[in-house]
């Protein structure tokens, strides 16, 4: 009968090891970096929903244009809770993406307007992290018209939020991205006749 020493068999273990090691080690860090990657987008994704849905309220700007996109096209201010200053749409993004726990660093929000298919507009504007503000057009959300279609951008460099430096699986180059489109849901002026009828309305008579 043969016995196998311990040291042998420590040295088989050992060997074994030595070999699965590299294939353990990728995998974790496979693990870790794309679980790393899906959270962030999951945070990313929330914050342009955020986005979209003050957008759709028409009650907060998105631009450094305060000029009303209807004629006479005359400054004009928005009701509370909009403190009428530029780009409060993307300012709340990067606020919910620091509450979120995500750093800003290098962020982008871009709020864009299309319009309808009847009235297409091309209003966007892109607000980044250290308040640097570009684009064209009216403002996107303060002057949409109802059933406008919008749509909120985040960007956010991978490196400024990886955890490994490795980069086996996700490149630190690369730019994660998240969109969420929203309508407007902007009221319609409602005229209301201040004419007070001289007799009750028959169902034949126009209306004053």
């Amino acid at each position: 009968m043969v016995h196998r020493s311990r040291r042998s068999r420590r040295g088989i273990a050992a060997t074994e090891l030595a070999f699965l090691a590299p294939f353990l080690l990728t995998l974790l860090m496979g693990l870790w970096e794309v679980g790393r990657y899906i959270a962030i987008q999951d945070l990313l994704d929330n914050a342009a929903r955020e986005g979209g849905r003050l957008s759709s309220s028409s009650g907060y700007f998105s631009s450094n244009n305060f000029t009303a996109a209807a004629a006479p096209h005359a400054a004009y201010t928005l009701p509370p809770p909009s403190s009428n200053t530029a780009c409060e749409i993307q300012k709340r993004v990067l606020l919910f993406m620091q509450n979120s726990g995500l750093p800003t660093t290098g962020a982008t929000v871009t709020v864009t307007n299309t319009g309808t298919t009847t009235n297409p507009k091309s209003w966007t504007y892109t607000y980044n992290q250290s308040g640097t503000i570009t684009g064209s057009g009216y403002d996107p959300t303060g002057a949409a018209s109802q059933l406008d279609l919008l749509t909120i951008t985040v960007t956010l460099p991978y490196s400024n939020v990886a955890w490994s430096p490795l980069s086996w699986f996700v490149s630190q180059s690369a730019t994660m991205t998240a969109s969420a489109s929203w309508v407007s849901v902007a009221d319609v002026p409602l005229n209301v006749s201040t004419t007070i009828p001289s007799k009750p309305l028959g169902p034949t008579d126009p209306l004053p």
